[in-house]
């Protein structure tokens, strides 16, 4: 590596540590600021009171009316053209409140049942009765509401209308998650000298998107991921909207926001989503990439579910922000990036207790190679072909442009959120006390496009000495766009084998059935190849370019 690009080398890691510090100090200054902020969120509203006579079967109050419109006189006979009744439907508007209540009276001799919003509530009532109250958790937002009344052998049904102004309820401040995987390198099959091993070299976009939902006992809500200069602009739009209301208590929230956005301008550039100044294709790809010098290669000891790596981010923090309900966030910080065997990640697990524990065991049963016998199953894994490694090393050259990509594999895990306040619970679950657990919900998904950014390049040398013949499966794992390669969990058998004349340590592909077998020759010509069943009918043999026909029996 020569002066210049040491020199850059150095300069960019120090480029990163300041952005880091930088953006380590504006969480903070949030975090305090997030402190003051206080949610336009009352209490409790009370809906007018829905009054039904169970004797009579005539209702009142907050119910559905009927008005006769002013009736037309027919020209011809002068008399006035029958009209349909005008229907009329209750309706409230308010503000967000923690709780909703809803007033019942009713009058009658017979105990009563109240159905509303898929719950049945029985009433016992007498003629003077007193007001029943149904008490329903805010968050209604702008909804019908139908509801039935059952008193005697006389049934009551009517709706009305809520509109609760969720486009007024503002927030932001941050949080911050322990762990956030984003790259797993398997290591291949043993072979008796333990020799064999996977390596990735100026390769780019090894990671998978993800994305999150929050969750607590109220609700869960879908968190979008979002780019800083859309962020800030929502979050002036807002603010200049509430601070010019004449609600004092918006006017609070305008302000707040205001000041928030301002913190905001003092970000630097993160760096979670790229490596060596290589952009992803996608803000919310959390990965890494390789710089032109960089070479990941594992290490063969105990073998698959033991010597992968499992690569992780450590404390990613996040901003956000929320308007009528839609949460916005963006990563602006981390701790690093961590790539550890698993059995050194697993020793460590065995060690913590508590939240640790539980997180970062999270992170290991995203390894499915841990178990003994696993299934490889769609669409996390595509299936591509077996090797046959017989007596010499094998060198295998793969590229996730060869896969077919699944674009709906995903895998989801639970973290629990750190770094809230009351504030950031208020505003999901609209006044949860601020010891209840929040949760986030990461979904890690695949991405089936392919560009300079996201194409996975691996090479794998696998040895065997004289007379030690082995069989490997590979399979492509579209989440974290690496590769697999694994003994067949089956016994395997030979499915052909011959001499080929001028190929002396030359690959040959045998396809049949839909199946893709692969081998090398040996110094003689001599090939052999294995799978886990045994094939029949015509085949085809391709080595140095060159196929013919060859039946199996």
């Amino acid at each position: 590596m020569g002066i210049k690009k040491i020199l850059t080398t150095v300069l960019f890691s120090f480029f990163l540590i300041t952005v880091s510090a930088q953006n380590e100090n504006v969480f903070n200054q949030l975090k305090v600021l997030e402190q003051t902020m206080l949610l336009p969120i009352v209490e409790k509203v009370t809906l007018p009171s829905i009054n039904y006579n169970a004797v009579t079967g005539k209702s009142s109050g907050f119910v559905t009316t009927y008005e006769t419109p002013t009736a037309e006189i027919d020209p011809v006979t002068k008399e006035p053209i029958p009209e349909l009744p005008i229907q009329k439907l209750a309706k409230a508007s308010f503000e967000p409140s923690k709780n909703v209540e809803i007033v019942f009276n009713i009058l009658s001799t017979y105990n009563t049942t109240i159905t509303l919003l898929g719950t049945t509530y029985t009433v016992s009532t007498s003629r003077n009765s007193t007001p029943y109250k149904i008490i329903i958790k805010g968050k209604l937002g702008n909804r019908r509401i139908n509801y039935t009344i059952k008193s005697g052998a006389k049934t009551y049904s009517d709706l009305f209308d809520i509109d609760q102004n969720l486009e007024n309820l503002a927030g932001a401040g941050v949080f911050s998650i322990p762990y956030l995987p984003v790259g797993l390198i398997y290591q291949p099959p043993l072979d008796s000298a333990k020799m064999n091993f996977a390596s990735y070299e100026k390769t780019t976009g090894i990671g998978a998107t993800v994305s999150f939902a929050i969750t607590n006992e109220q609700s869960t809500t879908k968190a979008i991921v979002s780019d800083l200069e859309s962020m800030k602009s929502k979050i002036n739009y807002v603010s200049l909207k509430l601070i010019n209301s004449v609600n004092p208590n918006l006017k609070a929230v305008g302000t707040f926001l205001k000041n928030f956005h301002s913190l905001l301008n003092g970000l630097g550039t993160y760096d979670g989503t790229k490596e060596e100044g290589i952009s992803t294709t996608s803000t919310t790809t959390f990965g890494f990439q390789n710089s032109q010098s960089e070479t990941i290669r594992t290490i063969a000891a105990e073998g698959p579910g033991k010597d992968d790596l499992i690569c992780y981010r450590k404390n990613v923090k996040f901003i956000w922000f929320s308007q009528g309900l839609q949460l916005y966030i963006i990563p602006i910080s981390d701790e690093g990036k961590t790539c550890l065997r698993t059995k050194i990640l697993e020793e460590q697990v065995a060690a913590l207790n508590g939240d640790q524990k539980t997180n970062l065991q999270t992170i290991l049963n995203l390894n499915p190679l841990r178990l003994k016998n696993s299934v490889l199953s769609s669409p996390r894994f595509t299936y591509h072909d077996i090797y046959t490694v017989n007596g010499q090393i094998l060198n295998i050259e793969l590229s996730n442009t060869n896969f077919s990509s699944q674009a709906n594999a995903a895998s989801n895990y639970t973290y629990k959120i750190e770094n809230y306040n009351k504030g950031w619970l208020s505003l999901l679950g609209f006044g949860i006390s601020e010891d209840k657990t929040v949760k986030t919900n990461i979904t890690q998904t695949s991405t089936n496009s392919t560009n300079s950014f996201s194409t996975v390049a691996a090479s794998f040398e696998l040895y065997a000495k004289p007379k030690e013949i082995y069989t490997v499966e590979v399979y492509y794992d579209n989440l974290f766009k690496t590769f697999v390669l694994r003994r067949p969990p089956e016994n395997i058998q030979l499915i052909t084998e011959g001499i080929l004349a001028n190929a002396k340590n030359e690959m040959v592909t045998l396809k049949i059935n839909n199946q893709t077998y692969k081998t090398k020759t040996g110094p003689d010509g001599s090939y052999k190849i294995y799978g886990t069943r045994a094939q029949r009918g015509t085949a085809t043999l391709t080595v140095k370019g060159q196929s013919s026909a060859l039946q199996l029996r």
